[in-house]
């Protein structure tokens, strides 16, 4: 997934919080530059509606792993992501290690996992998944904390833990696209990847969920 931020040295406004990585934080436009002519404003707009048309069509495609080695991989890898809380706080992923993971990779800018969201956070409230301590955990690709912080001040995500990437993500967690979503076992081996939106909410989910639990 390619980081579209493009952070600036002395940038007060859209910075990340002191001592977080270049991931985080956006620029802000320069007030030195024109505004765009009509022409350009008809650009933008046409990309607009391709971007639409792509979004679409995401949606609609879902790439699963057909390969057992691709959608699987190596347990001290699944958890070396540098994330933080949306206050900025960091959040080590090791600490979720022992404990089957379903790691969904999302931006608020993106559809089809905004499509997709309400399903997961019914997941996480699931009372077999609390039973058998899976963690949910949404980590956001936005690059600003801001956004993710005005998603969350609109709407209540339960039991599911969201996050904010610091950093590009690990191979592992390299997609075509996103929302992309991982089932981990307690030992840190991806058993599972699905690229694309789809209802998670489920009870074939919930079951590979909980069976997860006994391969700790």
């Amino acid at each position: 997934m390619a980081d579209h931020t493009h952070p600036e040295p002395n940038t007060p406004a859209g910075s990340p919080p002191s001592g977080l990585p270049g991931f985080l934080g956006r620029s802000t436009p320069d007030p030195t530059l024109p505004p765009p002519s009509e022409g350009a404003s008809m650009g933008v707009r046409a990309l607009l509606m391709a971007l639409a048309v792509l979004v679409v069509g995401f949606f609609l495609y879902r790439e699963i792993a057909v390969d057992a080695g691709e959608a699987t991989g190596g347990s001290a890898a699944s958890f070396d992501w540098k994330v933080v809380a949306p206050d900025g706080t960091p959040v080590n992923l090791e600490d979720y290690k022992g404990r089957p993971v379903l790691l969904n990779v999302w931006a608020t800018w993106c559809g089809p996992c905004m499509m997709e969201m309400p399903s997961l956070i019914a997941l996480a409230d699931r009372p077999e998944l609390k039973e058998a301590d899976v963690a949910v955990l949404l980590v956001s690709t936005d690059g600003d904390l801001q956004p993710v912080q005005q998603f969350l001040s609109r709407t209540p995500t339960g039991n599911a833990e969201v996050l904010v990437a610091a950093e590009m993500p690990p191979k592992v967690f390299s997609t075509t696209g996103i929302p992309a979503t991982f089932l981990i076992s307690p030992d840190g081996t991806i058993v599972r990847r699905e690229v694309g939106a789809m209802d998670w909410n489920t009870p074939e989910v919930v079951e590979e969920l909980v069976g997860l639990a006994d391969r700790g």
